[in-house]
């Protein structure tokens, strides 16, 4: 196991984990959904390194990013 910081090269994982997440949000908890991310706004945290990964065996198995501000 490792955590490192996201790279732009894995945007594409970090949109598909999201969706699952997001998935299974709408089914356990109907009532606390995500926002959908803008594109922009994941590019931004990873170029700031606030955007975090967990990788198991090379793989993405998390991600998570850190925020000074959530309105």
């Amino acid at each position: 196991m490792k955590i490192t910081t996201s790279t732009l090269n894995d945007i594409p994982e970090i949109f598909r984990l999201y969706k699952l997440a997001t998935d299974f949000q709408k089914v356990k908890f109907p009532d606390n959904q995500w926002p959908e991310f803008e594109k922009d706004s994941i590019t931004t945290e990873v170029v700031e390194n606030r955007q975090f990964k967990l990788l198991i065996d090379d793989n993405i198995a998390c991600v998570w990013a850190i925020t000074y501000g959530d309105p």
